[in-house]
Parts: C-alpha cells; sequence; structure tokens
C-alpha cells in the first residue's frame, strides 16, 4: 500500500478505538508510517532524513545518530526513531520491522521511556499494527518471525490497486463522517 493509505488505514483505525484528540490521530498516522522506515523511497524515510540522503545507508545512519543525540539531549521520544534508523539503516523493506514480535518490541520500549503520556505510546501502536494489518493483506508480513521468515498474506491488494483505492475512499469516508458527527454532537 501507498503512505497515503497507510495513514487513513492508521487513523480511522485510531478513531474506531477511541482516539480523539488530533495529536493522537497524528501520532497514529506516524505510526501508520513506521514500519516503511526500512524502504529508502517511502514517506517517512523521506520525512526523517534530509535531502536526498534517504536513498541511502549512510543517510539513514546519519539520520539516527542525529535523533539519538537529540534524544538524549532534547526530548526523549526522538531516541526511538533514531535506534530505529541506526538498526534498520542496511536492513530489507518488509524484514523483521513488520512483525508482530518487533512491534510488541517498541511499544514496550516506547512505553518504558515516555512515562509521561503513555496514551501517544498506544496511538503510535494503533497506527504501527493497522499498518501490519493493511500489509497482511497485500504481499504478507514475517508473522511468525523469529522463527520462520516466511511472509504470511491474503495477497488481494497491491500497490495503487484498485482495491486499494476502495480501501483508502472507504476510511476516509469514514474519518470524514466521524469527525462531522462529532461536530453536529457539539454544535447542537
Amino acid at each position: 500500500m501507498t503512505g497515503k493509505t497507510h495513514i487513513a488505514v492508521g487513523i480511522t483505525t485510531a478513531i474506531a478505538m477511541g482516539t480523539t484528540s488530533p495529536i493522537g490521530l497524528g501520532v497514529a498516522a506516524v505510526g501508520a508510517l513506521a514500519p516503511d522506515i526500512d524502504h529508502p523511497n517511502s514517506k517517512i524515510s523521506h520525512r526523517v532524513t534530509p535531502g536526498k540522503l534517504p536513498r541511502s545507508t549512510l543517510g539513514r545512519y546519519l539520520a539516527g545518530f542525529i535523533l539519538l543525540a537529540a534524544g538524549g539531549l532534547l526530548w526523549k521520544p526522538f531516541v526511538i526513531p533514531g535506534l530505529t534508523l541506526v538498526i534498520l539503516a542496511g536492513i530489507p523493506h518488509r524484514g523483521f520491522i513488520h512483525s508482530p514480535a518487533f512491534a510488541l518490541a517498541i511499544g514496550a520500549l516506547g512505553a518504558h521511556m515516555i512515562s509521561i503520556d503513555r496514551t501517544l505510546v498506544t496511538s503510535f501502536m494503533i497506527g504501527y499494527i493497522s499498518h501490519l494489518i493493511a500489509d497482511m493483506a497485500g504481499v504478507g508480513i514475517p508473522l511468525l518471525w523469529p522463527i520462520s521468515n516466511n511472509r504470511y498474506g491474503m495477497h488481494m491488494v497491491h500497490t495503487g490497486g484498485l482495491l486499494e483505492l476502495v480501501v483508502l475512499i472507504v476510511c476516509i469516508s469514514y474519518v470524514v463522517l466521524t469527525l462531522f458527527k462529532g461536530f453536529l454532537v457539539y454544535a447542537f
């Protein structure tokens, strides 16, 4: 799936699970993009690394170390994406970071490091897990990693295909209707 569809699925899932704050929805959107940080042409790779560097392993290492330093000096949440970039700089796309085991590890690390507001970690994980489920509808994920690297998926949704467009339209419609419904409740 494309980045915009992963964002739509992540936000839709977050709303369906009760997330109402704009910050929580934004964090869910970032979480929905996060598993693709190992792809040099993904939306999230382009957002966290400067210029043309995201296409290079060196660029991802550099951005990762900068985020790690910023996390140590400025704001702890920068540590998680920084560490992820450093670890994943040379990892192939849809490898172990597309596994439920890695998602659990990221969630546990996030819950441990961000003690102020765990709802942000929850929102991030909702987006992250929605990404994994969406990818299972397509080419599959290493569902049983570290036991097996085999990918398990339904092979129904193809990137840029008609079914992906349908998913995108349904998700956007749900978000708009839900937000409109919420507006009507508060307006009257």
